[in-house]
């Protein structure tokens, strides 16, 4: 029971029946743009996410090439000392290169 100054109210929470309504099963297992795995995660979950949501974002670009997009961007940040945000950074510095066309399909891995 909550308090105002209009004396207790007792609808400050909705009951269990009125809670809101939840995304159907197929809405959940959808990958939007927005979403972004926890920070300190496992990196490489982290990476499949980020290929996920660009695979998306370009459905003409194969899903192959984006990976090795990622992954050579992922190489930039190999030495870094923080990696809580790694997974945000690869993302923005991939989609800048594929969106630019300045990413190749054929980037050696190596």
């Amino acid at each position: 029971m909550v308090y105002s100054a209009l004396g207790p109210r007792s609808d400050a929470r909705p009951a269990p029946s009125q809670s809101a309504p939840q995304p159907a099963a197929s809405d959940r297992k959808r990958i939007g743009t927005r979403d972004v795995p926890p920070a300190g995660g496992d990196e490489a979950v982290q990476l499949e996410l980020v290929v996920t949501r660009l695979a998306v974002r370009f459905p003409s670009m194969s899903r192959g090439d984006i990976e090795i997009v990622v992954r050579t961007v992922e190489k930039r940040f190999a030495d870094a000392k923080v990696r809580d945000f790694l997974s945000l950074l690869i993302e923005k510095a991939a989609r800048r290169e594929i969106g630019e066309g300045t990413a190749s399909p054929r980037m050696e891995l190596a």
